[in-house]
């Protein structure tokens, strides 16, 4: 999974286990505004989220 800035920097990289359903994010060390996710599936499709730190 990564996580990219609003410039499309990514600022971070995380791990995830094959079939995870849910991942908590340690977001601390970014600071507010808004940020994109993408991961790819184990079928191989990508799928893109954003949030917003405040």
């Amino acid at each position: 999974m990564l996580i990219y800035d609003i410039n499309g920097r990514p600022v971070q990289r995380l791990a995830t286990a094959p079939g995870f359903i849910r991942q908590e994010l340690d977001v601390a060390g970014l600071p507010p505004g808004p940020y994109f996710l993408q991961w790819r599936s184990e079928n191989g499709e990508l799928s893109r989220d954003r949030f917003v730190k405040l």
